[in-house]
């Protein structure tokens, strides 16, 4: 029972009102306000998951569809062309590199 007499190893008795005072200043009411603050968000995650999980298995959820129709892009044929001539030329400067270097030699050799 001596290990809990130990000055460092006592938890601090600190009244309700006063622990807003001792925010910033005792590391204790810290995390204290860390810990119940992370409960609380994960109580209410958990409850609004629940709830959701409720709805949808009930059916009362309802899919929101927009009057609008969604216009279908028509791609020039010149776009396509554009990009099929890009994408040769990369695969043609990757073949030109697998080969190997064929520039000019060196004429000190």
């Amino acid at each position: 029972m001596t290990l809990f007499t130990k000055k460092f190893l006592k938890v601090p008795n600190i009244k309700f009102l006063s622990m807003f005072r001792e925010i910033g200043r005792n590391a204790f009411v810290d995390w204290l306000i860390i810990l119940i603050v992370n409960v609380s968000v994960a109580v209410v995650l958990m409850f609004g998951g629940l709830y959701l999980y409720w709805q949808v298995s009930t059916g009362n959820v309802t899919v929101y569809h927009s009057p609008t129709k969604i216009n279908k892009k028509i791609f020039d044929i010149k776009d396509l062309e554009r990009v099929i001539n890009l994408y040769q030329a990369k695969v043609d400067n990757s073949d030109q590199a697998k080969m190997g270097y064929r520039g000019p030699s060196d004429p000190s050799l």
